[in-house]
């Protein structure tokens, strides 16, 4: 079975919108490629619970506070 990968877009930094462009363009190219990916708004979504939520794996398409300055990846 393919691992389900969450796409974590948006966010709520002063960068939301480039990352949510970022994020669509992520997501629609992992698609092509036969991908089983969705988009996650950490605004709307807690992503602690990503795994409880059936992801294995996560593309990180957050710029800005959160998303490029180590604090997701330190949940790992």
């Amino acid at each position: 079975m393919a691992d389900k990968i969450a796409v974590l877009l948006g966010g709520t930094s002063a960068e939301r919108d480039v990352s949510l462009n970022s994020g669509a363009a992520v997501l629609a190219g992992l698609r092509e490629g036969g991908i089983d990916a969705h988009p996650v708004d950490p605004q709307e979504v807690d992503v602690a619970q990503l795994k409880a939520m059936g992801f294995q794996k996560v593309f990180i398409a957050l710029h800005g506070r959160g998303g490029e300055d180590g604090t997701l990846q330190g949940m790992a």
